[in-house]
């Protein structure tokens, strides 16, 4: 399995079953694979419009869309 680690916004909430997951911005490719957005599967819960650091195991990659199980993640702070 292939670990990567990535810095991207959250954008919204999916569900599929008992899988909850969300989606982050992204843009730019992947094993020669052009990725537009990234589907992460947890159990822990993200704040939609904040950004975090995502430390990742992926899945698969389908319709230029990534999905990966969450390893670690950490929200980044904004300072004004």
């Amino acid at each position: 399995m292939n670990n990567i680690i990535v810095v991207s916004i959250c954008e919204k909430s999916i569900g599929e079953k008992n899988i909850i997951g969300y989606e982050f911005r992204f843009s730019g490719t992947f094993d020669g694979q052009r990725i537009n957005k990234i589907n992460v599967y947890s159990d822990v819960g993200f704040r939609l419009g904040e950004q975090y650091i995502l430390n990742l195991s992926i899945c698969n990659v389908e319709l230029s869309c990534l999905n990966a199980k969450l390893l670690y993640s950490k929200e980044l702070k904004k300072y004004l």
